[in-house]
């Protein structure tokens, strides 16, 4: 409910009226249109998710924020389930 907070809170501060889902959705169009060739991952992360599938680790993603904003990062470093690393 984090997210669906602040963009009510946001959205009642400025008098925008409408449904939540909507408000969302259209919050994460232009975030993910505004992040295109903008994000970097972290120094260090390439090598550090490398070296824990040669160790044979598990990893996962932990966040507060909605799946579409996480794999919508995650794709724009280069970064998601599907694919390997660059």
């Amino acid at each position: 409910m984090g997210e669906n907070r602040y963009i009510g809170g946001v959205a009642e501060k400025y008098g925008f009226a409408g449904d939540i889902r909507e408000l969302k959705r259209r919050t994460y169009d232009i975030y993910l249109e505004i992040i295109k060739g903008r994000l970097r991952p972290l120094p260090g992360v390439f090598s550090f998710i490398s070296e824990c599938r040669k160790r044979g680790l598990r990893l996962a993603v932990a966040s507060s924020a909605d799946e579409r904003k996480v794999r919508g990062n995650l794709e724009e470093i280069g970064l998601d389930s599907r694919s390997s690393m660059p």
